[in-house]
């Protein structure tokens, strides 16, 4: 139900002139902004109850410090993780044409290039997304508590 408020308010503040002032902003900002909105959302799923929700958003605004930091957390935060974490942001807010950088390079060798080099790229992340996984701490599903 929270979160349905969440996208709700959204949607109202997008469509009361924010869209306007996104279209003319630089194309990170408003990807940034996408990222943000949702990722906002997704703690709507992950808390418990209300007090639990703000105490999340409270800790990814950087109020809590590191010091009640989890061993856990502390796995998490290796330094590839934080790299991965970098080239994601960087993936998520800045446009890059690949296909058109391949195009000008290659020409007409670029497409099938490029469609094989995504198709292996994807299946390599999503090995290592599952290996990772794999490997991690148990984790229950998300919504068996709902």
């Amino acid at each position: 139900m929270v979160w349905g408020a969440h996208h709700g308010c959204l949607l109202v503040i997008e469509r009361a002139g924010l869209t306007r002032v996104l279209d003319r902003a630089p194309a990170p900002v408003a990807r940034l902004y996408a990222l943000l909105a949702v990722m906002a959302g997704w703690v709507w799923f992950r808390a418990r109850d209300f007090d639990h929700a703000l105490t999340f958003f409270a800790s990814l605004a950087g109020f809590h410090g590191w010091a009640d930091v989890s061993v856990s957390t502390h796995i998490v935060l290796h330094p590839a993780t934080l790299a991965a974490m970098v080239v994601g942001i960087v993936l998520a807010t800045i446009h890059m044409d690949m296909a058109r950088a391949f195009r000008l390079a290659l020409g007409r060798a670029a497409r099938p290039a490029y469609a094989l080099a995504d198709t292996v790229a994807v299946a390599a992340f999503l090995g290592l997304s599952v290996l990772s996984i794999a490997a991690g701490s148990y984790s229950p599903f998300l919504y068996f508590r709902f």
